[in-house]
């Protein structure tokens, strides 16, 4: 299995290794896809807009069940990241920050071979 970054630009239809991010672990645990693009989200329209253009880059094919079955699994990682400063903090680097991570992930289809191919 490849990982492939659906927002740095076009996937090959080969899905070629070489073009492939490694999937590596952070020392707090966290797995992440090395290299993949991370996005600075402005809005709730940019946040779709990002959602659309990777959805659009996913492999799809037709079978007999639904005529755009994704073909591959998807993962999109939305980390929420807040800052703040102690009351009457001057020091613009001094803050604290929290983090929080929602994972969603979308499996390719599963349908049965009778359903979605004939038998």
């Amino acid at each position: 299995e490849n990982a492939f970054d659906l927002l740095s630009g076009p996937v090959s239809a080969s899905r070629e290794p070489s073009g492939a991010c490694a999937l590596r672990e952070a020392a707090d645990g966290r797995v992440y896809a090395d290299g993949a693009k991370e996005e600075r989200i402005k809005s709730c329209e940019h946040l779709l807009d990002v959602v659309a253009a990777g959805a659009r880059a996913r492999a799809t094919a037709a079978t007999g069940v639904h005529a755009h079955s994704s073909r591959s699994h998807a993962l999109l990682v939305v980390s929420v990241e807040h800052r703040w400063r102690d009351v009457g903090e001057t020091d613009a680097s001094k803050f604290h920050t929290q983090i929080a991570r929602l994972t969603l992930v979308d499996l390719a289809g599963a349908e049965s071979m009778e359903r979605s191919h004939g038998g």
